[in-house]
């Protein structure tokens, strides 16, 4: 068993490189751990945290370099330096953490694995190509993949690729990130799918739309859980949940190893038309748009998404004017035609009948704390 302890990426870097060099054979990550502990090359403590975490690329990759993997990976691997399959929640996230984040490193060979976690897969900077279950798909820079848990996949890269894993715990999908995958769309139906229907393994992919947004999340994520303080497990759920709302919110869903409902994914584009068209939407204009009946189409809300359209819209449209009021100097007569509303006093009495508090007392509120 290994003692607690840490070896630097960039020594495991090193040692994987001059295996590569001296033998033309990329070396395994279990290997040169093992040896880099027997070596003596270990530290009792992870270095300091950066100071910064909206770093550039190159200062965040030297800052992955100089953190730490724990040797506790050596726990969990059979005798001849195998990575048992599939690897647990536990080997992977570190006690007290609901996910972990990782570089995969150059110079090491790739195997076919599983884990019993969700991974997150992101292309940092360079391609990769996923082999899932023998099926072969191209990722590009500012790709994300999710795999469900219990899937066998492997990533080919070449050295120069950098590719971003984070580890979530199944439970914590079910749990911590909810609210985040209520509405209806494609993420949500995955993790449905995954743990409560237990279908058959599957993978989500989108492409970036705006590769920044997401790179920013990815590199606190991994700030958060190599360099932790007392303040971390909090912090990188709080990272985690923005990882979902920019994915959301930027990334466009490419493709799935098994399809998903056919019927449900055309849902999804009319909740997506509704909540970029808050100043005209109306049911039947929406039914007319997408091909539906209008009748099937409000039966269609109230059964998967467990509210009227009306209301879905009231919602959408009173928090977007929440958000509104509290951090914008636009006048009410503006924001009530950005949500929709063709007067102010409409949306008055609509805001005040909801909240409690007309709108202008709503924003001094909020200005006064």
């Amino acid at each position: 068993m290994a003692s607690d302890g840490y070896v630097r990426y960039a020594d495991l870097e090193a040692v994987l490189k001059d295996t590569y060099e001296r033998t033309g054979v990329y070396g395994e990550f279990i290997d040169a751990l093992r040896s880099l502990v027997e070596a003596g090359r270990t530290v009792s403590h992870r270095p300091a945290a950066p100071s910064h975490s909206d770093l550039a690329p190159d200062a965040f990759l030297r800052c992955v370099d100089e953190s730490c993997i724990p040797t506790r990976f050596l726990n969990d691997t059979k005798g001849d330096g195998e990575a048992t399959h599939p690897a647990s929640e536990s080997s992977m996230i570190p006690d007290g953490f609901d996910l972990f984040a990782l570089r995969h490193l150059p110079h090491v060979a790739q195997h076919v694995h599983s884990h019993g976690c969700f991974d997150i897969n992101y292309v940092y900077r360079g391609s990769a190509t996923l082999d899932y279950e023998g099926v072969l798909t191209n990722l590009h820079e500012g790709d994300l993949c999710i795999i469900a848990p219990h899937s066998s996949y492997r990533l080919e890269k070449d050295d120069v690729t950098v590719i971003m894993t984070v580890y979530i715990r199944q439970s914590v999908m079910d749990t911590a990130f909810f609210e985040v995958l209520t509405q209806f769309d494609i993420v949500s139906e995955f993790v449905r799918d995954v743990l409560y229907e237990q279908r058959s393994p599957n993978y989500l992919l989108f492409l970036g739309k705006n590769t920044a947004s997401l790179r920013e999340v990815i590199q606190n994520l991994f700030i958060e859980t190599n360099y932790p303080d007392e303040y971390s497990p909090v912090a990188s759920l709080h990272w985690a949940h923005l990882l979902f709302v920019a994915l959301l919110r930027d990334f466009d869903f490419q493709s799935s190893y098994r399809g998903m409902d056919t019927s449900n994914l055309h849902l999804y584009a009319t909740l997506e038309y509704t909540k970029n068209h808050l100043q005209d939407v109306s049911l039947g204009r929406l039914a007319k748009m997408f091909g539906y009946n209008e009748s099937y189409l409000s039966s269609l809300f109230a059964t998967k998404i467990g509210c009227s359209y009306s209301d879905y819209v009231t919602d959408l449209r009173m928090t977007k004017a929440m958000d509104l009021l509290e951090n914008t100097n636009e006048p009410l007569e503006r924001i009530a035609a950005a949500v929709g509303y063709g007067s102010v006093d409409h949306f008055g009495r609509r805001f005040k009948r909801l909240f409690g508090v007309t709108p202008g007392a709503y924003r001094r509120q909020k200005r006064s704390r």
